[in-house]
């Protein structure tokens, strides 16, 4: 007898349409191919999106705190077992950081769902997360080291920060921070509100993924030097409007 595996928690069920006690509903038929991963993938972003939006109920993740000697406390570390993790904490007078390895060797985690004041630049250093969707307070973005991401979202009320096609800006669009390297797009053109594109913004993107192979642009955007070696940008062609 076949078995089908829910994508969010991993639960087996005996027949293809099915309701999972974790709340995700297999409703299509044929069933899914979920020996493509990116159908996988697919799959949570779509829960995960129902959940970011309010429109699926969703406990929130385990997690450590570790308090600072000012007015900071940092999420240490967040648990689940499920393909889903999701954290919105606030406490009055206090900045809440989500800290660099939050979910690091966790490799169940394929998308986070993240609500508070700042997070570091390696948040998702070590993780298997695959889709971020940051919550209405953040306030402090650097850039995503070591992140590989294919799905991104800023929540609209944010007044800091947005998205547009899983690429992450700030709020006027005048900043390019963050470019999801699995996006499967060989080319991409730069909105022209954009300014100055931070320096890792390209920096998972490289001739071994094989994806983004062309950048579009104004002639006035500047590129911010990405710091490695090699650079992105060795294997990106950039072509400038003129």
């Amino acid at each position: 007898m076949q078995e089908f595996i829910c994508p969010i928690c991993g639960k087996i069920h005996m027949i293809i349409l099915y309701k999972c006690e974790c709340g995700y509903e297999e409703i299509q038929r044929p069933l899914r191919d979920y020996s493509d991963y990116n159908k996988i993938l697919f799959s949570i972003y779509k829960f995960s999106k129902g959940i970011f939006n309010k429109k699926i109920e969703w406990n929130q993740s385990n997690y450590d705190l570790v308090n600072y000697s000012d007015n900071r406390i940092g999420i240490y570390e967040i648990y689940d077992d499920r393909a889903i993790a999701f954290v919105d904490l606030q406490i009055n007078d206090k900045i809440i950081e989500a800290t660099n390895g939050i979910l690091a060797l966790n490799h169940n985690v394929k998308s986070l769902i993240i609500n508070a004041d700042n997070l570091d630049s390696e948040m998702l250093d070590e993780s298997n997360v695959r889709m971020l969707f940051i919550g209405n307070r953040v306030k402090s973005i650097l850039s995503f080291t070591n992140a590989s991401l294919k799905y991104l979202e800023v929540d609209k009320n944010n007044s800091y920060f947005t998205s547009q096609n899983n690429v992450l800006f700030d709020k006027n669009m005048t900043r390019l921070i963050f470019y999801c390297n699995l996006k499967p797009d060989e080319e991409y053109t730069i909105p022209e509100t954009v300014k100055v594109v931070s320096a890792r913004a390209f920096t998972r993107c490289s001739q071994k993924d094989d994806l983004l192979k062309v950048i579009h642009c104004s002639k006035n955007v500047k590129f911010e030097d990405p710091g490695c070696t090699p650079s992105p940008y060795e294997f990106i062609k950039i072509i400038r409007n003129k």
